[in-house]
């Protein structure tokens, strides 16, 4: 809003912001991420132990009490959730476990209480407790980004053999998610990367259902500086 205040001085015109809804009113975009876990659970043998971390950016939310976050992410989230225990339920795996964690400000400073649950937390668990396989949906993001792949990674690979900060992203192809693999002490951690390329088709159609609701309504001019309102 800074940015479209500074143009307008520069420019003596008025723009008038219309904001959508949340993308979360538009159903489609809750099959995202069960699309995608859905092509990786057909990876795997029957019978194995599968466990899914469903992670978030995170908050230290006991500090925030007022961010919005909190009042408006359940819409967004729990019909995620709801997927995604669907499409595990199809399958004939030995044992399944579905959780949501966060990938940030779950750590002792932020969340001395323990409240929340760190995704780095949750992939020692499902080690710890013996799945084949844990696999990490980072459902709050839409494609790679410096979150995701550094600072996100740093926090939730910590104390994994092998990992190393200073290595290199090997990623070049963004119509293809990137994904990462480890097999620590039996159990596989997959990162099962974001919706781009073919994954990306139900954001794209969130997107454009979100605009269409705007602009399918009529619009009546008001004023000499070009407001316009939208007609009930």
């Amino acid at each position: 809003m800074h940015y479209i205040h500074e143009w307008e001085e520069a420019n003596d015109k008025h723009i008038k912001t219309i904001m959508t809804q949340n993308l979360a009113n538009f159903p489609i975009v809750h099959e995202t991420y069960a699309i995608m876990l859905r092509d990786r659970l057909d990876q795997l043998p029957r019978g194995s132990g599968v466990k899914v971390v469903a992670s978030v950016h995170g908050m230290a939310w006991d500090l925030v009490p007022n961010e919005a976050w909190i009042e408006l992410s359940p819409d967004y989230i729990d019909p995620i959730m709801e997927k995604l225990n669907s499409v595990v339920a199809e399958y004939d795996f030995g044992r399944t476990q579905v959780v949501q964690s966060q990938d940030h400000f779950a750590d002792p400073h932020n969340n001395p209480n323990g409240t929340y649950l760190s995704t780095n937390k949750a992939f020692w668990n499902g080690i710890e407790d013996g799945y084949d396989y844990v696999i990490n949906l980072p459902i709050e993001f839409f494609a790679e980004n410096t979150d995701t792949m550094f600072s996100h990674a740093m926090y939730n690979y910590e104390g994994f053999p092998g990992f190393n900060i200073y290595d290199p992203v090997d990623y070049s192809d963004w119509t293809m998610p990137y994904t990462k693999t480890f097999d620590i002490e039996g159990t596989k951690v997959i990162y099962n990367g974001l919706p781009v390329g073919k994954y990306n088709k139900p954001i794209v159609e969130a997107y454009f259902q979100a605009m269409d609701a705007i602009l399918a309504r009529s619009l009546t001019p008001l004023g000499a500086k070009g407001d316009v309102a939208l007609a009930n």
